[in-house]
């Protein structure tokens, strides 16, 4: 069960947070990042390139910007959203949303980032990209950052709330901030090889080894909470992966072989980054990157 309210963050608790980047042509309903939490407090900060995201805004026309008043508002333009949503999803009604495939959700958007919109205005929209997170971070920080209450640990899921992105231009990145202690793992994506070359287009498996040292015990890691999370990409991986203890390298410290299920996706940007997030038995956030280049699959 989710509950939102908007608070502020006071830096002596809260721990590094977690930045999730969803872009806005892929990341849809039906392609979301995923990631797993355990029950606790959480707060979802919107985020530019200079707080350490990928993306500063979504344009769900093309990157079209027109019809702007002296405000910079626009009937077509620039937007800072993000949908959530997750196994039991119970919310206040005032930041409902119905979205068309996945019912009640959640829509993080602070009350005074409403109030600044003319009422001849049907989207809150910018001009620029860079126009649109400030409004936003403005906002935030004169009401405080999104927050969620997870009552159950699980899957929570965000996404662009477009029905159709294929036209969409830009992204969102947000930072979800907890108080988790977080513990650091050195991986390998398609171990074996120095290309870490994939046909995106084609389902199959990612492999992805975690490696074990002096203080990464792999045998610590719960595989059912173990998500990727692509940065700005159409690759689409399912989270919880079967996992096995093997070994990777030469050391004497056991590894972990993760199996990742691939969706077919359309053909990515080359080079992407990806990033692992998980939970330890002992209530750690694990973490670690590797970078893969998406291409387009042989023809025979």
């Amino acid at each position: 069960m989710f509950h939102l309210f908007f608070m502020s963050i006071p830096a002596v608790v809260w721990a590094e947070g977690q930045v999730i980047n969803i872009d806005s042509k892929y990341n849809t309903y039906y392609n979301p990042q995923s990631i797993y939490l355990p029950a606790g407090d959480y707060a979802l900060e919107y985020i530019g390139p200079l707080q350490g995201g990928r993306h500063t805004a979504r344009n769900a026309w093309r990157g079209i910007a027109i019809w702007c008043n002296q405000l910079e508002l626009c009937e077509l333009g620039w937007q800072v959203s993000v949908v959530i949503d997750g196994d039991s999803l119970n919310i206040p009604p005032k930041y409902s949303y119905k979205h068309w495939g996945a019912g009640e959700i959640l829509m993080c958007r602070p009350d005074n980032f409403w109030a600044i919109k003319p009422s001849n205005f049907r989207h809150l929209a910018f001009a620029s990209p860079e126009g649109a997170l400030e409004t936003m971070r403005n906002a935030q920080d004169a009401e405080g950052f999104c927050s969620l209450q997870l009552q159950r640990p699980g899957f929570i899921r965000l996404f662009d709330g477009d029905r159709n992105g294929s036209d969409n231009h830009g992204g969102v990145s947000v930072r979800i901030w907890t108080s988790l202690p977080r513990q650091d793992f050195l991986l390998d994506i398609v171990p074996g090889t120095h290309s870490n070359v994939i046909d995106a287009s084609v389902a199959g498996i990612l492999e992805v080894v975690i490696f074990g040292g002096d203080a990464r015990d792999v045998s610590t890691i719960r595989p059912e909470t173990l998500s990727l999370l692509p940065d700005a990409s159409p690759l689409n991986v399912q989270p919880s992966p079967v996992c096995m203890q093997t070994t990777g390298n030469d050391d004497q410290y056991p590894d972990l072989a993760c199996q990742f299920v691939r969706d077919p996706s359309e053909v990515g940007p080359g080079a992407t980054g990806v990033y692992l997030r998980g939970l330890t038995t002992d209530g750690k956030m694990i973490q670690g990157r590797d970078v893969v280049t998406l291409r387009a699959a042989s023809k025979q």
